[in-house]
């Protein structure tokens, strides 16, 4: 069983699948087998890494509070140990604050950005806070019962929402572990430093979230240029379970185009290093090229209310 060793803590994770690497970070109190229903249409065409963040599953529960920096540092060490040098970066609830973190501290080694159902800052999800407050305190029964109603949108078939209730139940997660997750996220804001980020990104949500609200997504969208932004109108909180097969169809479009933008930046830089010597100013119109037909992707669909081949309803604003 592989682990990446953290001075204060034991970080489990494991891998499926060849090709370009991608991260996967669940959220607060899920370990990584709940992405279940994604891990396998990505594996097909990529190398998936996943793992426990610390406090939850197979991984340590040290004191906390475990700051979002903390655990991105555990998400590094965790690439470091899978022996990749960078990775596509797709996170949801706080692991898409984990992701953003990660991004920030360490741009070298994130090739692009997936966000689901989270926000920018704490601050932004007053809606959850009940929820959160309660997985620090309640026993795992009384958590089922809230989850299998604020997490799921309304159309979501019961054996869905039992199946992922299956893994809950038998996800390792202390107290101690809820506590210092929810406690180090406390203060995490990363709202004026959205512009760092030059990558591709995918902004995903549920328009029925009931725990982020919807408008954490279009300001995370607005504040990264070129970001793509993905409403699923009936898909609540847990939008992977909910609308399973479109989101992993926009995840796997966007990795596709996203591949292809850092393949071409990359072999500018390996291929032609005369060129940033002695012609900046030809690496720079290349450049221009690959994001250009990067914010083709970022865009397709958009326009008029009604337009576009996925029918969309605003600026960034999708809905399959």
């Amino acid at each position: 069983m592989p682990f990446a060793d953290r001075p204060d803590a034991r970080i489990w994770w494991d891998q499926s699948g060849t090709g370009d690497p991608i991260l996967l970070i669940m959220g607060h109190a899920y370990g990584a087998d709940m992405w279940h229903r994604t891990v396998p249409g990505l594996a097909a065409s990529y190398r998936v890494i996943r793992f426990d963040n610390r406090g939850v599953g197979r991984s340590s529960d040290p004191p906390g509070p475990y700051s979002v920096q903390l655990m991105a540092a555990d998400a590094l060490a965790v690439l470091d140990a899978a022996g990749a040098a960078s990775a596509h970066v797709y996170g949801v609830s706080l692991g898409g604050a984990i992701a953003l973190q990660l991004a920030l501290d360490h741009p070298g080694r994130v090739r692009s950005l997936i966000l689901g159902c989270t926000a920018a800052s704490a601050g932004g999800v007053p809606r959850g806070a009940l929820l959160t407050r309660a997985r620090s305190l309640l026993p795992a029964a009384a958590l089922n019962r809230m989850a299998w109603k604020l997490l799921y949108g309304p159309g979501t078939p019961d054996s869905r929402r039992a199946e992922d209730q299956q893994i809950v139940r038998r996800t390792r997660c202390s107290s101690r572990g809820r506590r210092g997750q929810l406690t180090g996220a406390a203060g995490f804001d990363v709202t004026g430093r959205l512009a760092e980020i030059r990558i591709p990104t995918l902004v995903m949500h549920g328009a029925r979230d009931r725990i982020v609200p919807a408008a954490s997504a279009r300001r995370l969208a607005d504040g990264i240029a070129g970001a793509r932004l993905v409403i699923f109108p009936d898909a609540g909180h847990a939008y992977i379970t909910d609308v399973t097969q479109a989101a992993n169809q926009e995840v796997l479009h966007f990795l596709a185009v996203a591949s292809a933008w850092m393949t071409d930046e990359e072999a500018l830089a390996s291929e032609l290093p005369p060129i940033r010597r002695l012609s900046v100013d030809v690496q720079a119109v290349h450049q221009r090229s690959v994001r250009r037909d990067y914010a083709e992707y970022a865009c397709y669909g958009q326009g008029h209310r009604g337009a576009g081949r996925h029918g969309a309803v605003g600026p960034r604003d999708h809905q399959p």
